[in-house]
C-alpha cells in the first residue's frame, strides 16, 4: 500500500480497513526499522527496543488520524524520527540508572563545593547529557548526610572501608559495606523519577 492509500484507510472510520492498514503499515515499518535500530541502540535490550518500537507505531497512527501528520514527509521518514527520539531517551534513562547503579565504575562524585569533575565536563557536552549530571546532583542531595557522606568519602575520596569505618565511628567494614549498598540502592531509587522531569 502507498502512504496516500494508507492514510486514507487509517481515516476511513472503516474498521477493517484500519486493521489492514496498521497490519501492513506495521510489518513494513518493522522490516526497515527494527534491525537497524537495535543494532544503533546496543546499548538497549531487545526487548527494549520492542517496547519502544511499537509505542512509537502507536504513537504515528494516532498522529495520522488525528490529523498531525501533514504529510510532508514519507510515512517511514516520519516514523524514523518518533522512533529515534523515544529510542535516545530510553538510552539516555538507562545510561543514567548505570552511572546511579555501578557508579563505582567511574569511581567518582560531586565533591561538596559541587564542582563536577573534568572528564564527566568534556564527557557530556549535550544538554540531555547535563540533565543527567544535575539529575544525578539531585539524587545526592536528596540522601541524608550520612550517606551522601559516605558515598563521596568511598567513590571520591577514596577512603577504604576500614577508614570509613572509623571515620564514620562503625562497629565494623562489614557494617560499612552493608551501608554502601543501602545508600547506592537509595540513589538509584531516586534517580528514576528525577529524570521523567529532566530528560
Amino acid at each position: 500500500m502507498s502512504d496516500e492509500s494508507i492514510i486514507k484507510a487509517l481515516l476511513s472510520g472503516d474498521e477493517k480497513k484500519i486493521r489492514e492498514a496498521r497490519t501492513i503499515l506495521y510489518k513494513n515499518l518493522l522490516k526497515e526499522f527494527f534491525q537497524k535500530t537495535c543494532r544503533k541502540y546496543s546499548g538497549l535490550s531487545r526487548e527494549d527496543v520492542e517496547e519502544t518500537f511499537i509505542d512509537a507505531f502507536l504513537d504515528l497512527v494516532s498522529n495520522i488520524q488525528n490529523e498531525q501528520f501533514e504529510g510532508r514527509s514519507k510515512i517511514s521518514t516520519y516514523f524514523s524520527t518518533i522512533l529515534n527520539r523515544k529510542c535516545s531517551k530510553k538510552a539516555d534513562r538507562e545510561k543514567a540508572k548505570g552511572f546511579a547503579h555501578s557508579i563505582s565504575l567511574e569511581g567518582v562524585l560531586f565533591n561538596m563545593n559541587l564542582n563536577i569533575p573534568s572528564f564527566l565536563k568534556l564527557t557530556f557536552e549535550q544538554e540531555r547529557e547535563q540533565n543527567i549530571l544535575k539529575a544525578l546532583y539531585q539524587a545526592m542531595e536528596a540522601l541524608n548526610d550520612k550517606c551522601r557522606g559516605l558515598l563521596r568519602d568511598f567513590y571520591y575520596d577514596k577512603l577504604s572501608q576500614k577508614e570509613l569505618a572509623i571515620k564514620w565511628e562503625y562497629k565494623d567494614e562489614n557494617t560499612v559495606k552493608v551501608t554502601l549498598n543501602r545508600c547506592r540502592n537509595k540513589l538509584k531509587d531516586i534517580i528514576g523519577p528525577l529524570l521523567d522531569g529532566l530528560i
